[in-house]
């Protein structure tokens, strides 16, 4: 991914990239939803394996897999794929610390729709959607929330080779683990309640 220029010179990368932001999120729901990280950790690391594994094209998972590649969310040698230190510990859905399901609520077509009306609700100062803010009691679209980002509230402590210890073990809290930490207090802040409902509704 470009990034701005240290140079001093104005250029226009930042602008490129903010704009064209949406296809990184579409790439990464794609690979969530197809399972292609829990499918390369498994040793489906090759485009022909990728493909068999998710029932996807191999060509539609090689373009995705190096556009994944450019991103950062994998690493190729020759044509094998691999899982960074990043996407082993948060996309592969075998990790315990795995935060895939962010995607049902991050990356879902509601959550975009409501940054395209963006320009009206500045322009209002408000919310321009008919349902209201989403403050009432108990509201579906924190239900799913919580349905989504429950993993955040499950800390766990990584050392730095990723292997998984308890909170509160000897190894130093690493970033897995403080973000996690920090990112489930505020889940459970922000919908207790739906939380709760959420986590029967999975029973």
């Amino acid at each position: 991914m470009a990034t701005p220029s240290t140079a001093g010179r104005p250029t226009p990368e930042r602008i490129f990239n903010a704009l064209n932001a949406f296809q990184q999120t579409a790439a990464l729901r794609t690979a969530i939803e197809l399972d292609v990280f829990t499918a390369i950790g498994a040793g489906a690391n090759i485009a022909a394996a990728l493909a068999a594994k998710t029932g996807a094209s191999e060509k539609g998972v090689r373009i995705l897999c190096d556009y994944l590649t450019i991103q950062g969310f994998l690493t190729k040698e020759q044509e094998r794929y691999a899982l960074t230190q990043e996407s082993a510990i948060f996309l592969d859905r075998k990790s315990p610390a795995c935060l895939a399901s962010m995607a049902g609520f991050l990356g879902t077509e509601r959550a975009r729709s409501i940054f395209d009306s963006l320009t009206l609700a500045v322009r209002n100062g408000g919310s321009v959607w008919s349902e209201g803010d989403n403050t009432k009691p108990n509201d579906e679209f924190w239900v799913a929330f919580a349905r989504s980002m429950a993993p955040l509230t499950v800390r766990h402590v990584w050392d730095h080779r990723g292997a998984e210890k308890s909170e509160g073990g000897s190894c130093r809290s690493g970033l897995a683990g403080g973000v996690a930490s920090r990112a489930g207090k505020r889940a459970e802040i922000w919908s207790r309640g739906s939380l709760q409902r959420a986590r029967r509704k999975r029973v």
